[in-house]
């Protein structure tokens, strides 16, 4: 079984979306073969929302419950 991405983690209670910066600097740390949308588990569309402004990341992992 693979680890869980940010969202999955988020939605399971074991991370927090505050916690985004702290996955993103293990994905740049790691060995992953994974885009950073994927190891975050955003759509293309919900990443480039996030990247154009931060804020709505709390309302895109609401939008996955």
């Amino acid at each position: 079984m693979s680890d869980p991405t940010f969202v999955e983690a988020c939605l399971n209670g074991s991370a927090h979306v505050d916690e985004v910066d702290d996955w993103i600097q293990l994905w740049h740390d790691s060995t992953s073969s994974l885009s950073l949308e994927e190891f975050l588990g955003l759509s293309e569309s919900e990443y480039s929302s996030f990247a154009e402004d931060p804020s709505t990341l709390a309302a895109i992992i609401d939008s996955h419950r």
